[in-house]
């Protein structure tokens, strides 16, 4: 037996018997190795398998700041989020240009609930964010119009503004006169100046609040995607990835971009499908982040269609970007 140089000889029944120890010792560690695997795969089982009282699918900053509010109302209840990524905001919740924007663009009597959720979530983002110590620049947003119908528009704009909350100090009305003394690289007829606007991290923010849900005993469950939701006599049966399954008494549909495939799957809204762009955004050389306080908008040349013409964005970090474009996806 040869160790650290030297020859060791042993008379041959030792070497028998240290032999069938070492034997011993192997079986013993490749059992040991072995309840290890099984230990964590019936952990990963029996956490799946687990019956919840509610369960919401999608781990967007929708789904997961659903799950930091129920959190608070009822801690005895067992609630879950299935994500098929590795974390949070992975998608469109953590690809975007971190606005939090005024509800000047929503009209008062078709789209009231999106406005009150933008005006309150304003306050909610910036006390948060501050709370936790989290990126958030109140900077405004300017919205411009380059001829007389893009006023009307700017008009109507300040109008719905106004009726959804805005205080005569959030949102204004500027010509171009008045908007050249503030923003001298901006050309245009008029533009609606909207103080009570900012900008953030989306991601980060998503974060911070999964970490909250967790500290109140949420349970994210990631990298588990769903391939099948049927009811049963009493409770909702969620497959996923291929044959592991757990239960829940309530579903909340929060998937973001697959919403309607998990609708579809649950049996519901089969009348309706959707439509998937993406936007791309091109970042500007550090020589031009200077160029603008605020981030700029242009009147869209197609209101009832749900696109934005491309706009200048300053965010967060004080980096620049143009675009987006619409990609179909």
């Amino acid at each position: 037996m040869n160790s650290g140089g030297f020859t060791h000889c042993f008379p041959s029944s030792e070497t028998e018997h240290l032999s069938g120890i070492i034997n011993k010792l192997k079986k013993i560690l490749d059992i040991n190795l072995h309840r290890c695997n099984l230990i964590s795969i019936i952990t990963r089982l029996n956490k799946l398998k687990e019956s919840y009282d509610l369960v919401i699918i999608g781990g967007g900053i929708l789904g997961t700041s659903i799950s930091y509010f129920l959190s608070f109302l009822n801690k005895t209840k067992k609630i879950a989020v299935i994500e098929q990524e590795k974390k949070v905001a992975h998608h469109t919740s953590g690809r975007n240009t971190g606005k939090v924007h005024a509800p000047y663009l929503y009209n008062p009597e078709k789209k009231k609930l999106f406005a009150n959720a933008a005006f309150h979530g304003y306050e909610m983002w910036k006390e948060y964010s501050k709370q936790h110590n989290l990126p958030f620049k109140e900077d405004g947003v300017i919205e411009v119009a380059l001829d007389e119908k893009g006023i009307k528009v700017l008009e109507k704009y300040l109008k719905w503004g106004k009726q959804n909350g805005l205080k005569e100090k959030d949102i204004e009305l500027m010509d171009k006169t008045e908007l050249t003394k503030i923003e001298p690289e901006i050309k245009c007829e008029a533009a609606l100046y909207v103080h009570r606007d900012g900008s953030t991290d989306y991601s980060t923010l998503t974060n911070t609040i999964m970490k909250d849900s967790e500290k109140n005993g949420i349970n994210f469950l990631f990298k588990n995607k769903i391939n099948q939701i049927k009811k049963t006599i009493d409770k909702w049966e969620i497959t996923i990835n291929e044959n592991e399954k757990i239960y829940s008494n309530f579903l909340i549909n929060a998937a973001g971009g697959q919403a309607m495939d998990i609708a579809h799957n649950i049996g519901i809204a089969k009348n309706l499908t959707d439509v998937h762009f993406r936007g791309e955004y091109w970042k500007t050389p550090k020589k031009y982040h200077n160029l603008t306080k605020t981030s700029v908008y242009s009147v869209p040349e197609f209101p009832d269609y749900p696109f934005l013409d491309p706009h200048w964005i300053v965010r967060v970090d004080g980096s620049c970007e143009i675009g987006p474009n619409a990609v179909p996806v």
